[in-house]
This record gives structure tokens, C-alpha cells and sequence, in this order.
């Protein structure tokens, strides 16, 4: 649940894996329709998600999911696009070809993806100050991850 009461969760199954529902007061009661406000966006895509066991909302709205059977967390903006993964590692791939018809190079570089830090993460939830907290069974771990976008970060431990 974040802030403003909107409730998140996710299921398995073959569509729609992650949910929204927000509180509409009427009368005596609430009731909890679901939030179409990720419609279109990348949170929505039914083939990005491999079995996600848990879901978190910081207090930026931002949203974590525990996409387990990808051995990755996701992470969205509050509008359902994409940011950027937690538990996997990144690293440049440099590849130099000659052409053999007239004798030019290609230089390209892509960014490849490893997994294996985290086995299975079953459930993830976030602190006031950021930190992602990763509860792995598999490994019997609970790993703790920051998030940074910035070059110049502070890259001293959060006590």
C-alpha cells in the first residue's frame, strides 16, 4: 500500500501479473476498483514478468517487483515505465570486426546481462531512504540494495 492508500499486488498466472486498486469512498463503504494508470506502459507487458512473487511501492510511488523466476527485481516509475533492474550485474561487450570487401573496422559495444546473484527473490520492500531490502531463499539471504542514477553519488554505506 503506498501513501495514498492505493493497494498493490501480484498473482501469477497468464495476464495481468501486478495490480493497482485505489479506495473510492461511497457512502458508508469503500470500494477498490482497479487503476488502469499503467495502461500502455512497459509495467503492463505480460511477457516481462517470469512468476513475480511480491511487489513494493516506496514513497516516491516508485514500484518494485520481485520477478522471481527471472532472478531480478524490476523496478518501475510511477507510471509504469521501466527504470531499471536490482540483483543483476552489467558489463560492456566490446566487439571488433574487420570488413574482408574493404578492409573497414566496426567497433561496437552492447551491455550483457548476468544473473545469479539472487536465486529466487520471493518478497522485496523498500525504506524511507531508498534502500531495497531482497528476501532470497534459495541462498537464505536478505540482500540490500541502493539504487543511483548519478554519477557523483556519495557512494558512502547508508547507516
Amino acid at each position: 500500500m503506498n501513501k495514498d492508500g492505493d493497494i498493490y499486488y501480484s498473482q501469477s498466472g497468464d495476464f495481468f501479473n501486478l495490480h493497482q486498486i485505489q479506495p473510492k469512498t461511497e457512502g458508508d463503504y469503500s470500494i477498490y476498483p482497479f487503476a488502469v494508470e499503467w495502461e500502455g506502459n512497459d509495467i503492463m507487458d505480460t511477457t516481462r514478468f517470469f512468476y513475480p512473487e511480491d511487489i513494493a511501492v516506496d514513497q516516491n510511488r516508485m514500484v518494485y517487483v520481485a520477478n522471481t523466476n527471472a532472478q531480478e527485481i524490476q523496478v518501475f516509475n510511477p507510471h509504469g515505465g521501466f527504470f531499471k533492474k536490482a540483483g543483476v550485474e552489467y558489463i560492456t561487450v566490446d566487439t571488433t570486426m574487420t570488413s574482408q570487401t574493404d578492409s573497414s573496422i566496426v567497433d561496437t559495444f552492447y551491455i550483457k546481462e548476468i544473473k545469479g546473484i539472487l536465486g529466487k527473490p520471493r518478497a522485496v520492500t523498500v525504506d524511507s531512504r531508498g534502500v531495497i531490502y531482497i528476501c532470497d531463499t534459495p541462498s537464505s539471504s536478505i540482500f540490500r540494495y541502493r539504487l543511483s542514477n548519478q554519477l557523483d553519488e556519495n557512494l558512502n554505506p547508508i547507516p
